[in-house]
């Protein structure tokens, strides 16, 4: 997912639910989505899924965050953050290999 949408609890709690790991990825000074919006969503994302049991470090894989500075951008669109995150093969990798945990929620 790119683009820190905000998420709110009830949400988080059917993510956690559900075991869906997700990649949050926002340019910190997009002008359209304030970056704060996707730092709330990381955290409660992964206070959810500690709530459900998970570890602190089992929660931060299944909810990663990258927010990246201007330098990022080839272009001073500061709210296109699907440019770097595409451009990231680790994050593309690491997306392509994740499973559902048998007996997971949703």
């Amino acid at each position: 997912m790119t683009g820190g949408f905000p998420v709110n609890a009830t949400q988080a709690n059917a993510i956690a639910a559900g075991e869906v790991p997700v990649w949050i990825s926002h340019g910190e000074h997009d002008h359209l989505l304030n970056v704060t919006g996707a730092r709330n969503s990381s955290t409660l994302l992964r206070q959810a899924y500690q709530a459900r049991g998970k570890s602190p470090e089992q929660a931060a894989n299944l909810v990663r965050y990258t927010e990246y500075a201007d330098s990022a951008f080839s272009l001073p669109d500061y709210h296109a953050a699907f440019g770097p995150t595409y451009e990231d093969s680790s994050i593309l990798r690491w997306l392509l290999g994740q499973t559902k945990p048998a007996g997971a929620g949703g």
